[in-house]
């Protein structure tokens, strides 16, 4: 992972999405507003790594690597892709997945559209992680 781990990721689970969908839909109440949704829960990205492995019974060993190198290689290799017109694998948007925070503030869904989510963080990826296995879309799966 590059970076510490450290830049906070908010989720959403489809279920909380669609309640949430709802409740703003009710006769007057989401008429005009706009509204941030999401999980309750809030997690730095490394922490967020390990509950999809503990989803996946998996166990991941993070290693921490220098972000800098990667943030000039992301304007390095986009620059040089740009002449023949190649999309560059890494670019400066793509590494700032490892440095910018996304954790919101959901208090005027709740407030506003009474948004309380019911499926937790742990659940939506147990559900996740179970749909993905039962539909055969895991590398290595003996149902694939």
């Amino acid at each position: 992972m590059f970076g510490r781990g450290t830049v906070q990721y908010h989720t959403l689970f489809i279920d909380n999405f669609v309640d949430a969908l709802i409740l703003a839909m009710e006769n007057g109440r989401g008429s005009g507003g706009t509204y941030l949704v999401a999980d309750t829960e809030c997690l730095s990205i490394g922490e967020l790594v390990q509950e999809v492995a503990r989803a996946m019974q998996l166990q991941v060993r993070l290693v921490y690597l220098p972000l800098p190198p990667l943030v000039v290689a992301g304007h390095v290799v986009e620059r040089a892709c740009r002449p023949f017109g190649v999309s560059p694998p890494i670019f400066p948007r793509r590494v700032d997945w490892y440095r910018q925070n996304r954790a919101f503030d959901i208090g005027r869904a709740m407030q506003d559209l009474g948004y309380r989510p019911r499926v937790s963080l742990r659940e939506g990826l147990e559900r996740t992680a179970t749909w993905y296995r039962e539909g055969g879309f895991l590398e290595g799966d003996p149902n694939r």
